[in-house]
């Protein structure tokens, strides 16, 4: 192989591995978001679950009085 076409061939393989990083780098941050709001999404799920259990205990006590 010449040198020339070494030195595309180098190149070539520097600019996909730049492309796959670039690619990579992309994904992280899309899967960061995601993780982000499938936090708050739970944040929010465990926020009415506990306002619906305290709801669900006062008209048990409530109940329970009658």
């Amino acid at each position: 192989m010449c040198f020339q076409c070494k030195h595309v061939f180098s190149l070539k393989i520097e600019k996909s591995l730049h492309e796959r990083h670039a690619e990579s780098a992309e994904a992280k941050v899309a899967t960061e978001v995601k993780l982000v709001d499938a936090r708050t999404m739970m944040d929010d799920a465990i926020k009415r679950i506990t306002e619906a259990n305290s709801k669900m205990h006062a008209a048990e006590s409530i109940f329970q009085r009658s």
